[in-house]
């Protein structure tokens, strides 16, 4: 498919240049701007024409070797960096088909004419399907400064002349006299009869004359071959069944004519009803068409901006993915049945987990834990050296799984009843419970480590770190005991944030790894170090942390992983809050509680009276 152009460009200076390549299908503008700098010598110092030739004699030969939208990403990206202390801008548009792709570097626009909206695009690589009166102006920062919004779209919608449209703006343009100013206006023409001839002839056409077929002519003036009627394909059909006859002319009397009449009027009238019929149902798929055609293209636009966007800007990239994703979503949901639809929804499914670092997953069955006690009802779960600890509510014991082969122990004491959360660390089980806080060692011995207080007002989840104990309240207050050398072996109380710091409402789960992290129900997390705000922000989810319930990090891993219960999912982020991965299963849904090893590679999800189990993405 050919290009049809028309430039408005300055004159240039020695310092600033702006031009215009063209290569059969491609069209790029470029600007260059050389300014004298400090660090550069006078004689390093060329003329911005100079410098322009020297890109264009770079395009000409990469482009020569391939214009696939990729290359054409890449080409501009080497030209911008090759050509770096010169200020160099690139807006590139290329047309395949019966697609429009666009590339731009530096200070350019690109706006579009469609269906008699103007409108202006937005990211650095993006495409489309090309529709029948487009049109598209690539320009410098300084043209769309010298020419005014509404000036541009008014010669856009009313002038379909290109060259009418660049006379009118020029003037504008050379009142200004800024040689970094410059576009150009591009309009799709139609394919060139190369374009629409066979690629290969194995032998001359012969044309004979014939009263059953012709040959379309072979000129420029050839009309666009229609696709065939179905109508007049039927009637062909028909007669081709109908019995041969031979012919035997005789005088026909009133009452023949009169059948004959009668007939000729019934197969007319059929006719006509057929006619309307097709024409009403064509008429009916264009205007079904019409109706989600320009959502349906945004959405390609989208989904191929992320494609081109993924290995140079992932948020950016996701950002296009999730765009294109809403509204396909909302072009199904409402019954839409296209075969183009379907594959861009095909499309998006095979790169959502590329793109939005999205795993589905399937959670496996580690331990049935109904084999090592009846009537188990785990609440929590707790992980050190190697070691999960399962506290079973129902059963007032703590059930130990090793994470590599699975050995299983048991502890329990009478001492833990209506125990609500539990702790390792060292070896050693710390228990939150009606007698305080019992502390289990590795033999299975027990005894109360802190005995309840009467300062406790709503003490729910317990931490052991570093030989400390910590309680969390849901009222966020954290109280720490310390390491002491008492027959507990902890000392006394006291409030662990400092000042006026607070964590989260309505906390709900914590976690540990030097810092303390505090999990809100409303899906905040809080991170905390010598009882002091750290800096800390949940960024690039996919979606809002809405049913979350339980948090897990140690010093072993470098991630921070959140369970959101109610969308099935588990999200991995930095200890800085940056989205890595999320992990959706349906079993998600279904836990109490999990935790995380990173010597075995895998999450541990308590689910019911099971431990399952999902492998670590690298």
């Amino acid at each position: 498919m050919s290009l049809i152009t028309a430039k408005i460009l300055s004159n240039a200076t020695p310092n600033a240049w702006t031009q215009v390549f063209e290569q059969e299908n491609l069209c790029i503008l470029l600007s260059v701007e050389e300014t004298p700098s400090p660090e550069r010598d006078d004689k390093e110092v060329k003329p911005a024409t100079g410098i322009g030739r020297e890109i264009i004699s770079f395009l000409e030969e990469e482009t020569g070797k391939d214009k696939s939208f990729q290359n054409l990403v890449s080409i501009a990206d080497q030209a911008v960096e090759k050509f770096q202390p010169h200020r160099t801008t690139i807006a590139v548009c290329s047309v395949s088909d019966s697609y429009v792709y666009f590339v731009k570097r530096g200070d350019c626009q690109i706006w579009a004419n469609r269906g008699g909206t103007v409108y202006k695009f937005t990211g650095h690589n993006f495409s489309g399907r090309i529709a029948e009166g487009d049109s598209f102006i690539l320009g410098t920062e300084d043209f769309f400064k010298s020419i005014p919004p509404e000036e541009l779209s008014k010669n856009l919608l009313n002038n379909p002349n290109l060259e009418d449209i660049a006379e009118n703006l020029m003037p504008a343009l050379h009142k200004e006299n800024n040689p970094k100013a410059g576009a150009v206006i591009i309009q799709p023409g139609i394919p060139t009869l190369r374009e629409q001839a066979p690629r290969e002839v194995q032998a001359p056409l012969v044309v004979r004359q014939s009263a059953q077929a012709s040959l379309p002519q072979t000129g420029p003036s050839s009309p666009v071959t229609k696709p065939p009627n179905p109508l007049k394909t039927l009637l062909v059909k028909f007669a081709q069944v109908l019995p041969d006859k031979p012919f035997e002319p005789r005088q026909l009397e009133n009452r023949d004519l009169r059948k004959t009449s009668l007939s000729v009027g019934v197969v007319l009238l059929i006719i006509l009803l057929i006619s309307i019929f097709f024409g009403l149902r064509q008429k009916k798929a264009r205007d079904y068409k019409l109706s989600y055609q320009d959502r349906l293209e945004r959405a390609e636009v989208l989904y191929n901006d992320a494609l081109a966007q993924k290995d140079v800007n992932k948020a950016n990239a996701q950002v296009s993915f999730r765009e294109s994703k809403t509204i396909v979503d909302a072009l199904i949901a409402e019954g839409i049945q296209d075969k183009d639809l379907e594959k861009l929804r095909t499309n998006l499914a095979e790169q959502e987990a590329n793109i939005l670092a999205r795993a589905l997953v399937q959670a496996n069955l580690f331990l049935d834990l109904s084999l090592v006690r009846q009537n188990v009802q785990g609440v929590e779960m707790a992980l050190s050296d190697g070691q999960i600890a399962v506290l079973d509510q129902g059963g007032s014991r703590v059930i130990y799984v090793a994470a590599k082969d699975k050995k299983t122990d048991v502890s329990g004491a009478d001492k833990i009843s209506n125990a609500t959360s539990a702790s390792v660390f060292d070896r050693k089980t710390y228990v939150l419970g009606d007698a305080g806080i019992v502390e289990i060692d590795s033999r299975g011995n027990s005894k109360v480590a802190v005995p309840q207080d009467s300062e406790w007002a709503s003490v729910y989840k317990v931490l052991a770190f570093g030989s400390n104990i910590y309680l969390l309240e849901k009222g966020g207050i954290v109280w720490k005991y310390p390491a002491a050398g008492t027959a507990s072996g902890f000392g006394t109380k006291q409030k662990w944030f400092a000042g006026s710091t607070t964590p989260p409402t309505a906390s709900v789960d914590w976690t540990v790894d030097g810092a303390i992290y505090i999990l809100g129900e409303g899906g905040e997390v809080g991170k905390f170090t010598r009882g002091l705000k750290d800096g800390f922000r949940l960024s690039g989810l996919s979606e809002g942390l809405s049913g979350t319930q339980n948090i897990y990090t140690d010093p072993d891993l470098e991630s921070l992983f959140i369970l959101d219960k109610e969308n099935g999912r588990i999200v991995e982020t930095e200890k800085t809050g940056a989205y890595k991965l999320e992990y959706v299963s349906e079993e998600v849904k279904n836990t109490q509680d999990f935790v995380v090893s990173q010597s075995e590679g895998k999450i541990f999800l308590l689910s019911q009276n099971k431990i399952l189990e999902i492998p670590l993405k690298k």
